[in-house]
């Protein structure tokens, strides 16, 4: 499939992006999964249907369309996450220097974040779902619940203490920096 998607991106080359492929392959897996997604609606509209495991032509058919957007929509974001630029757009200095501290403090605590996100966002939906509100304030809640709760993890539980420093692979931690002592303040 992946080759499919390679193909149909306009020929881009993984090992050397070209920026307007990485631009055609995402316009292409939008196109594709604005065409497989009706299909999925279709392919699922029969009381007992599954669109994903039903072995119709239907259903076989938006599952290969949704696989090569999936496809697509990878190689166009790995193609445009990859910039040779100087210094990336957040860690450009404001009058402050903030820009500069907080991608830093991001850029290590990616890996952290990443693998902590998960629990918590299920433990906050978890309390959340059961609200009578409406969904949008539902959502709300735990994003901003979840956001607060991971980066409090992080910074309390991981960064601080050597032994999840180093279980998160993360070096071993001096005393703060200057840079990191202003934004902790």
């Amino acid at each position: 499939m992946s080759s499919t998607a390679v193909v149909l991106s306009g020929g881009l080359d993984p090992a050397h992006p070209d920026r307007h492929a990485c631009q055609r392959a995402a316009v292409l897996g939008l196109v594709l999964f604005l065409i497989g997604m009706p299909g999925f609606l279709v392919a699922g509209d029969t009381p007992g249907a599954d669109p994903f495991t039903d072995l119709t032509v239907l259903a076989i058919g938006v599952r290969t369309l949704y696989g090569m957007a999936g496809w697509c929509w990878l190689v166009a974001i790995l193609g445009l996450l990859d910039r040779r630029r100087g210094t990336p757009a957040a860690a450009r200095d404001t009058p402050d220097g903030r820009g500069r501290r907080l991608y830093g403090y991001l850029a290590t605590a990616a890996l952290p974040l990443y693998v902590l996100h998960q629990p918590i966002v299920v433990a906050v939906a978890y309390g959340v779902v059961g609200w009578h509100a409406p969904i949008v304030v539902k959502y709300l809640v735990i994003v901003a619940a979840s956001l607060a709760l991971t980066v409090a993890a992080y910074d309390l539980l991981v960064r601080r203490t050597r032994v999840t420093r180093f279980l998160f692979g993360m070096r071993a931690h001096s005393p703060l920096r200057r840079s990191e002592r202003r934004f902790a303040e």
